[in-house]
């Protein structure tokens, strides 16, 4: 079968469309996309409702330097995303669209730029295929949703690398663009560290190195360059040592080389292969045309110079430094490859558009009516284990695998490549969004903590502190209106070196849980079920039952 070339107006509707104004369409449906039923559910346990409460924390009190755990200083990331969170509290109020509203925003904003950045080099129709590619990707779709700090960082490392990639094609006259990267790798640090500046800037420099391009170099100018990546990324580092001795060293420490150098037992340790996994699987359903996607590029890294192939190249470094950055560390978490996913995705859309792109979406047509059909017989279990409902889950993504199946393997072999991936982005969106609609706040797979939290809230006397025995849900602080302490374990938001011997009336060991119990005035407790029986062994007579609610017992302690 004859291949039409990628931007032919008889190739698709794409193509059709007017690309002046698409990069405010593309970035208006994100949000649509994204946001539809984005408070809905509750935080999620243990990452959302900790930044949050640092958000929260912040507007309470006006300090916008030191960020704070229910009270006590938690420094483990730099503030950018509190602050953003901050703002949103302010305007909207404490509630969980609020809390969500940044992060999608940033994802929204990523999804554009991916667009534009696609267009420049690959054509219009390519750019749309990129931006639909990466909304359909599923961890990116999740995270889109979620308060973390990996998709504001994927939208930095994503804007420093494209600026500074387009400085390097203008040649002197777009040196105005390396400082805009500047300020995207600056406020890359604020996010998350220095990774930002290691994943974009490393990424860029091997470029040039691999295309022979390193006098680009000689071209920026560096005093502007490294004046406003001071005045962004100094200040805040400053000031909030000044205000907490020591706590850049811990930052630096704590949260990035320990990671490197296996200097601390943490959790989530997994083998070198598991960021492959993790980056592959989050790709869904688009993993079946990622080693399309790799070969194409590779290919066209050996072929003829163009802004096409030097952007390939940058892509296929971007990707692969990502990987090779999380590799060696022993902590590796899914999230942390969301920084590779817009580049990947630009590389399957470019595929997908290409002369060999036709087998890889026959292939992912393929999958998806083989998904259609299996569901009836390998999903029933994980879902009720999920605590989803099996009824419309089942018939419905049954019904849809097999129509989106059908509608990518038809559009492909009829040259229609467009409607292929509308029809695999919808499938995964409707899919997505479906599952998010039937969802509970309480099951073992979506962990909020909201239901037992709001459940002792209501226990409540005006002003009466809640005392969590064991562990400590950090939605407590989010969820719940008056005083939070714990007795058990010790806390790891409280981990900051110079919270030691501050943290009298927030924490208190085992040894002295019946003391706390037994001083006035009374206290609603929250403890996990599994260990209600410890606690009434080690407290015997100054705790009241009150309610269950799973995963927790609520009760009330006797002074």
């Amino acid at each position: 079968m004859s291949e039409t070339p990628p931007d032919s107006p008889s190739t698709s509707w794409l193509a059709r469309f007017w690309p002046r104004h698409a990069t405010p369409v593309v970035f208006a449906a994100s949000c649509l996309v994204y946001g539809l039923g984005l408070g809905r559910l509750g935080l999620v346990s243990r990452d959302e409702p900790r930044y949050c409460v640092v958000a929260w924390g912040m507007v309470a009190s006006g300090d916008f330097v030191t960020p704070r755990f229910n009270g006590a200083v938690y420094l483990d990331k730099p503030p950018m995303l509190h602050w953003m969170n901050a703002a949103s509290f302010a305007l909207l109020g404490k509630n969980e669209f609020a809390a969500r509203l940044p992060t999608m925003l940033t994802a929204a904003l990523c999804t554009a730029l991916v667009y534009a950045m696609a267009r420049h080099a690959f054509g219009h129709r390519q750019g749309l295929l990129a931006a639909a590619v990466l909304a359909s990707c599923g961890v990116w779709f999740g995270m889109a949703r979620y308060v973390r700090f990996d998709t504001p960082l994927a939208l930095a490392v994503t804007a420093a690398a494209w600026w500074a990639w387009l400085a390097s094609e203008k040649g002197p006259e777009g040196r105005h663009y390396y400082v805009l990267a500047a300020v995207a790798a600056a406020l890359g640090i604020l996010v998350k560290g220095p990774i930002a500046l290691v994943i974009a800037g490393g990424a860029f420099v091997i470029y040039l190195a691999l295309v022979h391009r390193l006098r680009a170099l000689a071209q920026v100018p560096w005093l502007p360059v490294l004046a406003v990546f001071a005045l962004i990324v100094v200040p805040w580092f400053a000031v909030c040592e000044r205000a907490n001795p020591g706590s850049t060293a811990f930052f630096l420490g704590h949260e990035n080389l320990w990671r490197i150098t296996r200097q601390v037992i943490a959790p989530g340790q997994q083998p070198w292969w598991h960021v492959i996994v993790f980056l592959v699987g989050g790709v869904i359903p688009w993993t079946v045309c990622v080693p399309g996607a790799v070969w194409q590029a590779l290919r066209e890294a050996r072929g003829p110079d163009s802004p096409a192939r030097r952007l390939s190249v940058l892509l296929l470094i971007w990707v692969a430094l990502t990987v090779l950055v999380y590799i060696p560390p022993p902590v590796k978490f899914f999230q942390y490859i969301i920084p590779a996913i817009p580049a990947l995705a630009m590389l399957v859309a470019r595929h997908v558009a290409g002369p060999g792109g036709r087998w890889s979406l026959l292939a992912l047509g393929a999958f998806l009516a083989a998904a259609g059909v299996g569901v009836p017989f390998f999903v029933p279990r994980f879902l009720t284990l999920c605590g989803l409902p099996t009824v419309p889950l089942i018939p419905v993504a049954t019904a849809l695998g097999l129509l989106a199946g059908g509608a990518v393997i038809w559009s492909t072999l009829r040259g229609r490549r467009g409607i292929a991936v509308a029809a695999a982005a919808v499938w995964t969106l409707g899919l997505l969004h479906l599952a998010s609609y039937v969802a509970k706040d309480c099951n073992p797979y979506y962990v909020s903590d909201k239901v037992p939290l709001l459940t002792a809230a209501r226990y409540a006397r005006h002003g009466e502190t809640l005392v969590c025995y064991g562990y400590t849900p950090c939605a407590s602080v989010f969820y719940y209106p008056y005083r939070v302490i714990t007795v058990g374990y010790f806390v790891p938001e409280y981990d900051y070196p110079g919270n030691e011997g501050r943290l009298g009336g927030l924490y208190y060991p085992y040894e002295q849980a019946e003391a706390v119990f037994s001083r006035p005035p009374a206290m609603v407790g929250i403890v996990r079920s599994r260990e209600w029986a410890e606690l009434q062994t080690r407290a015997p007579s100054r705790v009241q039952f009150l309610e269950r609610c799973e995963p927790y017992v609520i009760f009330r302690t006797v002074p």
